[in-house]
Order: structure tokens, then C-alpha cells, then sequence
């Protein structure tokens, strides 16, 4: 398991790259940590802050990646779904 690449044409990209490096934390941490040693890479580490941003990115695109997945494999996209859909989104914004 590898890390994904942001793909702007690829809907939910961006929050399937920042689960994917939540997850990967530690091994992402541990590569970064030995090419430190040899003075690689080092400037691409990010801060703790930096890293609950990502944290807080992931859980404000969840509800954005779980309904574009449901209405692309879903069989019918209705009005209904659409208002049901964008009320929930603002609700979860606010």
C-alpha cells in the first residue's frame, strides 16, 4: 500500500490522498526521519499543525466523498436526493 497522488479529474482525490497519509503516518514519518540523515527531504516533513489541518480536511471532505460515491453508484439521481444532499452538506459545514 502506497501513497496516492491528488489527480484533479479524479473526484474525491484530495481526501483519498490525505486518508491514505493519515494512515501511512508512522512509515511516512520513519522515511522521512532516515533521508533526514542524509539531508534529503527533510524540508518536505510537515509540522504538527500542519498535520491536524490535514486531520481537519479529511473530516470536512468525508460527507463531499461518501455522497459523490453514492450518487455515481447510485441508479437514480432525483431533485429529492439533490436538496436532501446539499442541506446535509451545509449542515455539516456550519
Amino acid at each position: 500500500m502506497g501513497l496516492i497522488q491528488d489527480v484533479k479529474t479524479h473526484g474525491n482525490s484530495t481526501f483519498d490522498m490525505l486518508t491514505r497519509a493519515l494512515r501511512l503516518l508512522a512509515y511516512i514519518e520513519q522515511s522521512i526521519s532516515l533521508a533526514t540523515t542524509e539531508r534529503k527531504y527533510g524540508q518536505l516533513w510537515l509540522s504538527q499543525e500542519e498535520w491536524a489541518q490535514v486531520q481537519e480536511a479529511t473530516i470536512f471532505l468525508k460527507p463531499l466523498c461518501d455522497y459523490t460515491h453514492a450518487i455515481f453508484t447510485g441508479q437514480h439521481a432525483t431533485i429529492h436526493n439533490a436538496f436532501f444532499i446539499y442541506n446535509d452538506i451545509f449542515d455539516h459545514i456550519d
